[in-house]
């Protein structure tokens, strides 16, 4: 009876040994990667950090043992825009047409520090919360299958 009580009492010191070697923590699963979102210093965007914020709120968690960060970079953006055209005379209509805009952007996936890939991305659309929503989808798409 005491010998068991004595291998019951190691084994539960060496488990408690090898949870403090690995900070105390034991996980099956990777915790969740964390994302950066930034712009190009180059790009003037009005509200820069309401389009960050609507970004972020779109972007799926990303959990993946090969990577430990992902940075997002804007470094292209063109609001949608309307065009007019008036012929100069009164009886011909004045006509519109709308442009959609263009977003795009850099994935930059970190691994241990280092960059290991570099993936680019485009969306457009005709308004700001298309451009954010396809560039959202895009992303996502991209960093599930990393």
């Amino acid at each position: 009876m005491m010998k068991r009580a004595y291998v019951i009492t190691s084994l539960f010191i060496l488990a408690f040994s090898a949870c403090l070697a690995c900070g105390g923590v034991i996980r099956s699963t990777p915790l969740p990667v964390p994302v950066a979102i930034g712009l190009s210093d180059e790009l003037q965007v009005q509200d820069s950090d309401g389009l960050r914020r609507s970004l972020a709120s779109k972007i799926k968690p990303v959990v993946s043992r090969r990577i430990d960060g992902v940075d997002i970079v804007i470094f292209k953006y063109i609001p949608e825009k309307e065009v007019i055209s008036y012929s100069g005379n009164d009886d011909i209509p004045i006509e519109g047409i709308l442009i959609k805009g263009s977003v795009s952007a850099i994935l930059k996936l970190k691994g241990k520090g280092f960059l290991k890939k570099t993936i680019f991305i485009d969306a457009s659309g005709a308004s700001r919360s298309e451009l954010v929503d396809g560039l959202a989808n895009e992303i996502n798409n991209r960093l599930s299958h990393i």
